[in-house]
């Protein structure tokens, strides 16, 4: 299987080469296609992986029937929603999975009996539960304000006009992170409360989780170093 792999990859880099690059019209262009059309599988990823390694109640069925899903959904969106920038479909196709991830794995029969963690453990989860689901929730009240000012007032100058501008921009991005958000909250609490797992769930230590404040440090200097260049460049 991997000598198979291997002539695969090499067979996909030559037909790219070939077939692919002069039908692109330049790299920007290639860059755009990459991200485009990634974003149909993306989604689907973050589900799946996400859920599948962190939340103990995720079922095979879950995982199985997301992943057949993803592609299928990313194409209907691009037929239905054409002029919708692919980074907001992707948004909205990974809603629509997380929320049929959970469900299916709620209603799988396939689960045992299993232990809570300690005392110390839950109330660790519960409380980045509390914290999480509160920013995820603020999130979308802030996205779902401005949607609504804009439709309020439509029409705004982005350069004159806060909401118009926010507008502009693609505020309507912190839907999708409120969403994201708001998903490690759904699983703190359910792996904290919860007293069933599925039959393949793998145990979790929170110590793996733990960074230094080193590592904390470097991580907030990185977040705001992004954001000072995309407030400075856009």
């Amino acid at each position: 299987m991997v000598s198979v792999g291997r002539l695969v990859a090499v067979g996909a880099l030559i037909i790219a080469l070939i077939a692919v690059e002069p039908l692109l019209g330049g790299l920007d262009q290639a860059f755009q296609y990459i991200q485009e059309y990634s974003g149909f599988i993306y989604p689907g990823i973050i589900v799946v992986f996400g859920l599948g390694l962190l939340w103990k109640r995720a079922s095979s069925t879950a995982a199985v029937w997301t992943a057949i899903l993803t592609i299928p959904m990313g194409i209907l969106f691009k037929i239905m929603l054409p002029n919708v920038a692919f980074q907001f479909r992707a948004g909205y196709i990974f809603i629509l999975l997380f929320v049929f991830f959970v469900v299916v794995s709620y209603f799988d029969k396939k689960y045992v009996r299993c232990e809570q963690p300690s005392e110390t453990d839950q109330k660790q989860m519960l409380l980045w539960a509390k914290i999480l689901g509160s920013a995820g929730i603020l999130m979308i009240l802030a996205a779902a304000i401005v949607t609504i000012l804009g439709m309020i007032h439509p029409g705004g100058n982005p350069d004159t006009s806060v909401i118009a501008y926010l507008n502009d921009i693609g505020f309507q991005a912190f839907y999708f992170f409120g969403v994201l958000t708001g998903s490690s909250a759904i699983w703190l609490y359910s792996n904290s409360k919860d007293r069933v797992q599925d039959v393949k769930a793998l145990p979790i230590n929170l110590k793996l989780f733990a960074t230094d404040r080193g590592y904390t440090i470097g991580t907030c200097g990185i977040v705001l170093i992004t954001f000072l260049l995309y407030a400075l460049l856009w």
